[in-house]
């Protein structure tokens, strides 16, 4: 009987063990994209106050968590950020830069469930966020300014929620809400 036990105590502590993210930091000089292709699905990015001079399209579901205030620049090539999968939760970014006709920060993934929080999204070419038939994500407390679109762009979109969001001088409309429902 106590073999029983001790077995099934080992069993849990493995259990334990592998469920647990790690942590990757982000400093100046490296590379953001780089920690998303060494991370696995739900590790946690912590990305350190600086610029970050690069396009991000983040492939795993994973938390990207600005420490300070990091800052991902595009230089004018491509959308700033892309979110490619599911299960994203990108928070304290400033998104700035993306390409003619291109976004700060989209969701280009089929299923969503992305979270959205505490960025700012200013002086990109197209929208701030932008989302294209895309449903059941959170965008929530984010300041969109100065872009050259829409401040948030929802096309053909279903309960996504829309919170505490701040939408000033953008070229667009504040929201662009076409064909689209938003949880209040």
């Amino acid at each position: 009987m106590r073999a029983h036990r001790i077995i099934i105590l080992i069993i849990i502590l493995f259990l334990v063990g592998t469920t647990f993210a790690d942590v990757i930091s982000v400093v100046p000089g490296q590379s953001i994209q780089g920690a998303v292709d060494a991370a696995n699905a739900g590790d946690i990015i912590e990305v350190h106050s600086g610029y970050y001079y690069e396009n991000v399209n983040v492939t795993k579901p994973l938390v990207l968590r600005g420490m300070g205030v990091p800052v991902v620049d595009a230089r004018r090539r491509k959308s700033t950020i892309t979110l490619s999968v599911a299960g994203i939760s990108i928070e304290g970014f400033t998104a700035i830069n993306s390409s003619r006709d291109q976004v700060g920060m989209t969701v280009d993934s089929i299923s969503c469930c992305n979270k959205i929080r505490g960025n700012a999204i200013r002086e990109n070419q197209g929208n701030g966020i932008n989302l294209w038939a895309k449903k059941n994500n959170s965008i929530e407390g984010n300041t969109c300014s100065r872009n050259g679109g829409d401040g948030i762009g929802l096309w053909s979109c279903d309960n996504n929620s829309i919170k505490g969001n701040i939408l000033t001088q953008n070229n667009g409309t504040a929201s662009s809400v076409a064909a689209a429902t938003a949880a209040s």
